[in-house]
């Protein structure tokens, strides 16, 4: 008796030939999350960056008018930009804090890292006028407020 990789009518794969296809697309899984979470955790973090810088811009347009920082961001929509950016993957919108007399801001966030499940948190805050800064840590104290 003897054995044909294919009988007379029927057609397949092999074990073994199943097998290594499997294999190879575990490799390459393998080896594509990784890149996929890298690139998804630094594209949360442009948005972060870009999404403060934004503020800020408009904050300083407030500022040129008014000649104070507002108590909360609320006044700047619409007459100084249509919507306000919110953090990514949320509506929440970005904690802002002034000093008492409104001449000093912060805007920060540090949901960032946590979002795509980093194994450490890191806060990016903009602070005029040194502008964009971060910490590896939860919270950042810049004097008159402690972020966020």
């Amino acid at each position: 008796m003897t054995h044909n990789r294919a009988r007379e009518g029927a057609a397949g794969f092999t074990l073994i030939e199943l097998l290594i296809v499997v294999t190879i697309i575990a490799v390459l899984t393998a080896i594509l999350i990784p890149n996929f979470l890298r690139a998804r955790r630094q594209a949360v973090v442009s948005a972060t960056k870009s999404n403060l810088r934004n503020i800020a811009t408009v904050l300083e347009e407030y500022f040129v008018d008014q000649s104070s920082y507002p108590a909360s961001l609320v006044p700047l929509t619409p007459t100084y930009t249509p919507a306000l950016p919110t953090l990514p993957g949320s509506s929440v919108s970005y904690p802002y804090k002034t000093d008492g007399a409104s001449q000093s801001y912060v805007i920060c966030d540090n949901v960032t890292d946590t979002i795509t499940n980093a194994p450490s948190v890191t806060t990016w805050y903009w602070l005029p006028p040194s502008g964009m800064s971060f910490v590896i840590g939860s919270s950042v104290n810049v004097g008159f407020a402690t972020c966020p």
